[in-house]
């Protein structure tokens, strides 16, 4: 066994990109939605100001 084997296991443990299997778990979370905010998905906004038009400056 060398050097520059246990050099490159070490640098493979230390990496900081998730995981495929943690990215498609939070994927899998958003997608559910409670039985209210299906009611607001489904609500008609037509006409209704955008809530950034509320906080621009006057003029």
């Amino acid at each position: 066994m060398s050097i520059d084997e246990t050099e490159e296991g070490d640098n493979s443990q230390n990496l900081k990109r998730p995981l495929k299997e943690d990215a498609k778990a939070k994927a899998a979370k958003k997608k559910k939605l409670t039985p209210a905010q299906n009611a607001l998905a489904k609500a008609d906004r037509t006409g209704m100001k955008s809530i950034s038009s509320f906080f621009g400056k006057k003029g």
